[in-house]
């Protein structure tokens, strides 16, 4: 009987270690953050340890408070990160509290290997630096929004009041 109430309770990722702060690093060359790509399977997430919701594998949505990350799929499979890389109280990311995430600096890399490292301070200016003119470019007085796309990958810098960056959204 305990086996069937394991099966119905738990979730695979109850057994992973327990997540621990590491340097988080975006690879747009191979589609993945530190080696876990768009497409995988949600198993390859076990590199940042156990997130911080119950039954993702369930809800299809990792959040790794820690790292301000989380991850979302669909069918067993990683289709986009998301990075908190300053809180804002007044935001809510589709039901999550961003208050529970600490910030996050994130290493991106080009498919050219260069480095651009993203922080509270990373400015659209930095952003284009970089990466070059956006695909598209959404603003109006309190928000701006560069987007590069490749394929049916999206990668999408947003920025608050005063072009301060919020967040980062790599995926399908």
């Amino acid at each position: 009987m305990f086996g069937f109430l394991n099966f119905l309770f738990n979730d695979q990722s109850s057994e992973w270690k327990e997540c621990v702060k590491v340097p988080l690093s975006l690879n747009l060359y191979n589609k993945s953050v530190n080696n876990a790509a768009i497409g995988d399977a949600y198993e390859k997430l076990q590199t940042f340890g156990r997130p911080n919701n119950r039954r993702p594998f369930k809800t299809n949505q990792f959040n790794y408070f820690l790292l301000g990350m989380d991850v979302r799929g669909a069918d067993g499979k990683i289709n986009s990160f998301h990075f908190t890389v300053r809180r804002n109280e007044e935001l809510f990311d589709e039901g999550v509290n961003e208050e529970h995430y600490i910030p996050c600096e994130l290493s991106v890399i080009n498919k050219n290997g260069g480095h651009l490292l993203i922080n509270p301070h990373t400015s659209p200016a930095d952003i284009e630096r970089f990466l070059g003119v956006p695909t598209e470019k959404d603003e109006d007085v309190d928000f701006l929004s560069l987007i590069y796309e490749s394929g049916e990958i999206a990668l999408d810098f947003t920025f608050g009041e005063k072009h301060l960056l919020y967040d980062v959204y790599f995926g399908v």
